[in-house]
């Protein structure tokens, strides 16, 4: 199971690279903004989900 939560974490930080899986547009200072994504709307401030996500699955990972 450990090997899921690090993969998973590893596959949050593909998806940042790629654009897909971000969250709702926000005003926040910890935003991200995307500028050539094929996903992703670019020129929007969005909550940066897939930060969230690798993090929190890498905690996973430490704790398995």
């Amino acid at each position: 199971m450990p090997s899921i939560a690090l993969a998973q974490g590893f596959g949050r930080l593909g998806c940042l690279l790629a654009g897909c899986c971000y969250g709702a547009e926000t005003d926040s200072v910890l935003a991200i903004t995307f500028t050539d994504s094929s996903f992703a709307p670019n020129h929007v401030a969005m909550i940066p989900t897939q930060i969230y996500s690798s993090l929190l699955n890498f905690i996973h990972f430490g704790i398995l």
